[in-house]
């Protein structure tokens, strides 16, 4: 696995489409509550399909949004596709990806390891570091093959 130091990002607002669950880091931590392995199934086994014949992006992105606090509590978590049109994919869940200041985390190796590595750096990251602090507005993985690109919305602490 490799990874790079983040990087500043601002980001103009956008929009994802597709499936949503609600959940909470401690019950990822549990396979037997864990949602997102399913969420991640159903993806492929219900979205990918209608890609087939969309003029939609090919990326992957999973968002995390409506945060009801902090790392440890609440959050939505929607698996999907940019929407360049609003009608291909009207019958799933849309989340608007925030505009502003964002850090991007990457990595780069066998996935889902990378993914959790990846979030391991970036909690250990915000608790060392002070220039910045997580906003828990929007953030959101974009994946190309065994690449990810972790955004952390963020505002400055100084």
């Amino acid at each position: 696995m490799s990874f790079s130091e983040p990087k500043l990002a601002i980001l103009d607002s956008f929009i994802v489409s597709g499936l949503s669950v609600r959940t909470k880091n401690s019950e990822e931590f549990n396979q037997s509550t864990a949602k997102l392995p399913r969420l991640w199934e159903d993806f492929g086994a219900v979205v990918i399909p209608k890609l087939a014949d969309s003029k939609e992006s090919s990326e992957v992105f999973g968002v995390y949004s409506d945060y009801d606090s902090d790392a440890t509590g609440y959050y939505k978590v929607t698996v999907g596709i940019p929407l360049r049109t609003r009608q291909t994919l009207s019958e799933f869940s849309t989340v608007t990806i925030q505009a502003g200041k964002y850090l991007v985390f990457s990595g780069k190796g066998v996935m889902p390891q990378t993914v959790i590595e990846t979030w391991l750096r970036i909690w250990s990251f915000f608790e060392s570091r002070l220039e910045y602090t997580r906003n828990f507005i929007s953030d959101f993985e974009l994946y190309r093959g065994d690449e990810i690109d972790i955004y952390i919305g963020v505002r400055s602490s100084m």
